[in-house]
């Protein structure tokens, strides 16, 4: 499994086929029922002008907060 992948369907971005959610599951030690959480689509709204995508909010608010790099 590649980390980015991981990492987006453990924010709640994607979701693992339920044997990668329950390989994840037995790695981190997690309740048992979390293979249910992991392998559940997610719901996506892309017509909202705000992300509420917590990966996607986060990275956007960080772009958005950056100093432009100086002109030369």
């Amino acid at each position: 499994m590649s980390q980015v992948f991981t990492h987006s369907d453990c924010m709640g971005m994607n979701a693992f086929s339920f044997d990668k959610a329950q390989e994840l599951v037995t790695a981190l030690d997690l309740p048992a029922d979390a293979a249910d959480l992991l392998s559940e689509p997610p719901t996506k709204i892309w017509s909202q002008a705000v992300p509420t995508d917590l990966c996607l909010y986060t990275c956007t608010r960080s772009w958005a907060s950056m100093d432009p790099p100086s002109r030369r």
